[in-house]
């Protein structure tokens, strides 16, 4: 059982202690935020968990629109462009995986088909797209590929949508997400590795 504790922001599986794909890039400096001022991260932070629950309920047929905050607004237009263009059907909505072994966790924005094609995504509503973005649904393919009861097939497609604050949307290059799972893998191992980390057998 996957675990949360919302005051210390820590993973537990099984009462293990695990540490979540955005904290090892975090740690190994393949995301740094650290010239940002705390009260623009704190800011984005929660635009950020805004966008990705309205997308969430927009999802489920569950949103009323006529409540969204004005500042996010222009990011679930964004969303609601891309939904327009292509065909979605939604198998796992912000879904939390974990590899026990790996001591590894992680929570997926979407696992479904899009355009009849199953694939993970990853909604962004930073200013801009970088390539640890890559990275980092790497890390999520990997999880959600583990968990065979969850995921019949393996996931090969992924994509990370950008949310521009000018309602429209990017999607992040291809070639950028090639092998990023494998990718992951050896940033996984790098981290064990400098934490002294053991696996759990």
């Amino acid at each position: 059982m996957i675990e949360f504790d919302k005051k210390t922001h820590k993973y537990f599986v099984d009462k293990i202690p695990c540490v979540s794909v955005t904290t090892i890039l975090q740690e190994l400096g393949f995301i740094d935020l650290s010239n940002v001022p705390q009260d623009i991260l704190d800011y984005a932070s929660l635009r950020g968990t805004y966008t990705h629950k309205a997308i969430e309920l927009y999802l489920q047929g569950k949103l009323n629109e006529s409540t969204l905050d004005p500042a996010i607004q222009p990011y679930f237009q964004g969303f609601k462009k891309f939904a327009s263009e292509h065909e979605l059907k939604p198998l796992h909505l912000e879904k939390m995986f974990a590899i026990k072994h790996l001591l590894l966790v992680g929570t997926v924005d979407f696992i479904g088909l899009v355009d009849g094609k199953l694939t993970i995504c990853d909604w962004k509503t930073s200013a801009k797209l970088s390539k640890s973005a890559a990275l980092q649904i790497g890390g999520y393919l990997l999880l959600a590929n583990h968990e065979k009861k969850e995921v019949d097939e393996l996931i090969e497609n992924a994509m990370v949508l950008q949310l521009e604050k000018d309602g429209t949307y990017s999607l992040m290059p291809e070639e950028w997400l090639e092998d990023a799972d494998n990718k992951f893998m050896a940033i996984l191992t790098t981290y064990h590795l400098l934490k002294g980390i053991r696996r759990v057998k």
